[in-house]
């Protein structure tokens, strides 16, 4: 998680404006320089960036794209964004979550199609590298107009469902660029599916059983005050192995954990990475029975710390039927509908993870989250250790 501060001051000198303002550009400036610095050091670079997520504390932000073309000027990553209620320091108006690959290896190949609508900022549709692809958050607009003409409903009647129609078109985008980079939604095997509204699940999941009647994704469902387009409920952001690749994938399965709540495997191991689904502290009766407090003791626990040690309970279960372990985590992603539970939740964290933690990032959102009492989501993805 990186954002524009130097850990001493809020915002770091650099970064900050002479005026309270929504100009991104001066914070954009400095965390590309940290995470330049960063990267520098684990062997890798801006260029070789392949994936970022990006929070925005408004929708006025300006200043990232000039700042991008000049730091990033060749290949920029397929890229997410999403617009959160709070972020972690005062004053921030962004945080990024980057993945790069190590300098080295197989070439990092920038890939676009005008097969599908190009879009308007700075970001490549989809990057390759090797035997893997990683596309860019993609959503039913066309990048003219709010939503694309294919994707409008008209919404006096209930003939068909926004949600459905704009999922179904998001796919087909997806699979347009898919087929470019030489892979396809087959071959998909994680996504991220951000949603304004956890009433639309249903019908995005009627979209995804007939993608993916068998065998889906791996999939971490987050929410977004509002997306690139205020007129989109979805955007999807999805990882896919080319055609024939000789990477292996499995399914994993434990009764140690809680089976999925949704169209999803709990995790999907793939090469020497374990993908797994979305974590919420609940089952398939709801909120798990060891989280709600007692109403007659209102100030003994904590919900979000409590809800912690469930999802840490059940990613160490999952991780270990995948090959993995808590100290093979790689990445944990967290949203929370109250930001002010974070430092409750990093106790927790901090106990499970020990001494070298892995990376992490969190941001507020207004949820709801799926499930009543649920305030707390995980992101996470492990290294294979076996």
């Amino acid at each position: 998680m990186q954002m524009a501060t130097d850990y001493e001051n809020d915002i770091a000198p650099e970064a900050r404006l002479p005026y309270r303002g929504i100009d991104t550009g001066a914070q954009y400036r400095a965390i590309l320089r940290r995470l330049s610095q960063l990267l520098e050091a684990a062997g890798s670079s801006l260029q070789h960036q392949v994936k970022v997520d990006t929070y925005f504390a408004s929708r006025r932000h300006f200043g990232t794209r000039e700042v991008r073309r000049q730091l990033m000027p060749v290949g920029p990553p397929a890229s997410m964004a999403l617009h959160a209620s709070r972020l972690l320091v005062p004053g921030a108006l962004m945080t990024i979550d980057s993945v790069a690959v190590a300098r080295g290896g197989p070439p990092k190949e920038p890939l676009q199609t005008d097969a599908v609508p190009l879009p308007v900022a700075g970001y490549s549709q989809a990057i390759r590298w090797g035997e893997w692809v990683f596309l860019a958050g993609d959503l039913a607009t066309d990048f003219k107009h709010a939503l694309a003409s294919e994707a409008e409903v008209d919404t006096r009647t209930w003939f068909r469902e926004p949600i459905e129609v704009q999922t179904r078109y998001t796919l087909k985008k997806l699979s347009a660029i898919l087929e470019h980079a030489g892979s396809s939604l087959r071959d998909v095997v994680y996504t991220r599916v951000a949603m304004v509204d956890p009433e639309d699940i249903p019908g995005m999941e009627r979209v995804w059983r007939e993608t993916w009647p068998e065998h889906p994704p791996a999939r971490n469902i987050v929410f977004s005050n509002s997306l690139a387009s205020e007129a989109c409920l979805i955007e999807i952001f999805a990882v896919a192995l080319v055609r024939g690749a000789k990477t292996p994938r499995e399914e994993i399965r434990t009764g140690s954990a809680p089976k999925p709540l949704f169209h999803e495997p709990q995790a999907l191991r793939v090469g020497d990475l374990l993908f797994l689904s979305t974590q919420l502290a609940a089952n398939e009766q709801g909120i798990d029975p060891s989280v709600p407090r007692n109403p007659r003791f209102p100030f003994f626990g904590n919900p979000a710390k409590l809800q912690a040690e469930v999802m840490l309970r059940n990613i160490k279960a999952i991780c270990e039927a995948g090959g993995a372990s808590l100290t093979t985590v790689l990445r944990t992603q967290l949203q929370f509908t109250d930001l002010t539970q974070f430092d409750a939740v990093r106790e927790v964290w901090e106990a499970h993870f020990g001494p070298e933690p892995p990376a992490i990032s969190a941001a507020e959102v207004k949820g709801p989250f799926p499930v009543p009492g649920c305030s707390v989501l995980m992101d996470v993805v492990a290294g294979v250790v076996d």
